[in-house]
């Protein structure tokens, strides 16, 4: 498990099964969760309302290839919902 970033009564932390998960930081309630694949290589950080971290990726068929060396993806989650808001290598 990955250390925990907290920001506006949520906590949002990476686990072993190689998932982000957001948790009310008062209850404990799971609020959100995505499975990201293996091997998660940060840990995720809060800013803005936004919840960043990266994760291993390969490009869906008929999408923007990856740059060369690139491995991993850079998302952003809204931090109260999950809803991913932009993705990028």
């Amino acid at each position: 498990m990955s250390i925990a970033a907290c920001a506006e009564r949520v906590c949002v932390f990476n686990t072993e099964s190689c998932t982000v998960f957001a948790v009310d930081s008062r209850t404990g309630e799971q609020l959100w969760s995505w499975w990201l694949g293996d091997p998660l290589t940060s840990a995720p950080t809060i800013s803005g309302g936004l919840v960043f971290t990266s994760y291993p990726a390969t490009p869906a068929d008929g999408a923007k290839p990856r740059p060369p060396g690139a491995s991993h993806a850079l998302v952003a989650f809204d931090l109260k919902t999950g809803a991913i808001k932009w993705q990028k290598w």
